[in-house]
């Protein structure tokens, strides 16, 4: 089990419950006035990664998992990053399989990034 199965866990469970949002991996594209990004989007990354080891030389990982979400809203609709984050947070809340623990959230933060941009993170 791995980072990957994660995000393709999130991106499946995003396509069907905000099917609206573009999905991709956070490589700082926030920060680039040319990375070509299609809003609204949300980009997964890994926030910080902890091991332990259990036993018999396997490891139990404690994972804290980014998703932000980011918009270029329209002057006639200002709010809508802030509807598309309570849809994505809802969808996330406590997804899991029965090989990792249930995602929780553990924070939010604005992330700031070229002019025109709402974005927030959220850990879980």
């Amino acid at each position: 089990m791995g980072i990957k199965t994660i995000f393709s866990q999130i991106r499946e469970q995003l396509s069907g419950k905000v099917p609206e949002l573009a999905f991709g991996v956070n490589r700082g594209q926030l920060e680039d006035e040319q990375a070509g990004l299609t809003f609204p989007c949300v980009l997964v990354d890994v926030a910080q990664a902890g091991y332990t080891e259990a036993s018999h030389g396997t490891q139990v990982a404690d994972v804290a998992v980014s998703v932000t979400v980011a918009a270029m809203p329209s002057s006639d609709d200002q709010l809508i990053a802030f509807d598309l984050i309570d849809r994505v947070h809802a969808s996330l809340q406590h997804l899991g399989s029965g090989r990792y623990a249930s995602l929780v959230r553990s924070g939010k933060a604005k992330v700031y990034s070229v002019a025109g941009i709402i974005a927030f993170s959220l850990t879980y």
